[in-house]
């Protein structure tokens, strides 16, 4: 049953919900309902409300939500309701350039949707962000000509959650995600990745992101056309910087950044991309990473350049299948600040800086690493060598990564915060028992 405004009151009773100070209705979008499509519901939206889509059906895209939502219970949620398993699909636009779903109005949550440009030449986004804290959750987002996920440089918060990207960008300017923030409206925009997972990508950059405060955690990232991590500062094209520079900072921790043979760059810029300098302050704990790409191998894993304010890396681990790596390539205009300690790296690992206190071995000890499974076999030089990081804020605590969005089992436990890379040690075994 639909419920709208200018119903009875006896129906006002049953079909509407108090929230905040007004009232919050529930719309439901599908075949045989009172909406066939989000485009008719978009214009009655008021803070609190939700739509909840019908599942196993393809939708027309070119939507956009325009409507303001509210902090807190007024939040407006549209829920893909699955049915057989299946999300409801939006696919295409209407108009040359335009996206698969736009959000311009703020307090949104877009939740369990597939979104594709469908073989749409037409679409520029699949998803497009305007707004203020906005998050995007349990969605699949595939197969969008240019970019897949896009922030515009004056929107403001972003969460992605349990968040598939694959088969989006083109050449080097179209990326997986790319995301930006308007530093006059919203100085201190977050940047929430977690849990995601992000791979085979055709152009650019898998993330990308020129937003302040950037937290990228416990997700699996791999096949960049480019960089798996491209973060920067804001585009001076868009943005006026404020007198004496801003910092765009990052933590990245507990990810699996897997660079592919066929990536034509390497795990990470950071500062700059030509454009503005983000004078970062960047901190890597618990990361797994995994090269496949003699170029990245050779080239240096983090590329620092234009303006760096420091780079700190705890508990990481890198592992080579093409070679001996190069950890740095130093193209930055100052000198960073750099700290670390407990990584693990090849022996034959070159541009190690000392300050990161490099553990060199001969093999990290992965359970199958040619089968993809990081995790430390149970003799792994990983368990235990690390140390714990000088900020409990960038500790790892989270859901390991996984290529399965929907996986969610496993925090690491306080117990195995000395662990290097993404994934703690299994619990001792006893007997009886498999470890």
């Amino acid at each position: 049953m639909i419920w709208h405004r200018g119903i009875s009151l006896t129906s006002l009773a049953v079909g509407l919900i108090v929230c905040g100070h007004g009232r919050a209705a529930v719309y439901e979008v599908g075949p045989g309902k009172a909406f066939s499509g989000l485009q008719e519901v978009a214009g009655l939206l008021h803070a609190g409300d939700v739509v909840k889509v019908e599942g196993g059906v393809t939708y027309r895209g070119g939507v956009t939500l325009e409507a303001g939502g509210a902090a807190g219970k007024g939040v407006i949620s549209v829920v893909g309701m699955r049915v057989n398993g299946a999300r409801p699909v939006l696919s295409g636009v209407m108009e040359k350039g335009e996206a698969v779903l736009r959000v311009t109005g703020s307090h949104y949550v877009i939740e369990g949707i597939d979104m594709t440009a469908g073989g749409d030449p037409k679409a520029g986004r699949c998803f497009y962000n305007v707004g203020d804290d906005v998050t995007l959750r349990d969605c699949v987002v595939h197969d969008c000509p240019f970019t897949g996920i896009s922030g515009a440089d004056a929107s403001g918060s972003l969460t992605l959650e349990r968040v598939e990207v694959y088969h989006c960008g083109h050449w080097l300017y179209g990326h997986q995600i790319y995301v930006g923030s308007g530093l006059a409206e919203y100085p201190e925009a977050l940047f929430r990745m977690r849990y995601c997972y992000v791979h085979d990508g055709v152009g650019g950059n898998n993330v990308k992101s020129r937003v302040t405060r950037n937290e990228i955690e416990y997700n699996w990232i791999e096949g960049a056309a480019y960089h798996e991590l491209d973060l920067v500062g804001p585009d001076p094209k868009a943005e006026k910087t404020p007198k004496g520079g801003i910092h765009c900072d990052a933590d990245v921790v507990g990810n699996v950044l897997v660079v592919t043979d066929s990536c034509q760059g390497t795990v990470a810029r950071l500062g700059s991309d030509g454009t503005g300098v983000s004078r970062g302050r960047y901190r890597f704990a618990n990361n797994t990473v995994i090269v496949r790409s003699a170029g990245a191998a050779r080239f240096g894993l983090f590329w620092l350049k234009g303006e760096v304010d420091s780079v700190g890396l705890w508990n990481n681990v890198f592992w080579s299948e093409v070679g001996p790596l190069r950890m740095v390539r130093q193209d930055a205009e100052w000198a960073p600040v750099l700290a670390g300690d407990g990584n693990w790296m090849p022996k034959e690992t070159g541009n190690a800086p000392a300050a990161w206190k490099a553990i060199r071995g001969a093999d990290p000890g992965f359970v199958d690493a040619a089968g993809g499974d990081y995790r430390p076999a149970a003799e792994s030089p990983l368990i235990g060598a690390g140390c714990v990081p000088p900020d409990a804020g960038i500790m790892a605590r989270g859901v390991p990564p996984t290529r399965d969005i929907e996986a969610g089992a496993g925090v690491r436990p306080a117990a195995r915060e000395k662990d290097i890379g993404a994934y703690p040690a299994s619990p001792l075994a006893t007997p009886g028992q498999v470890r």
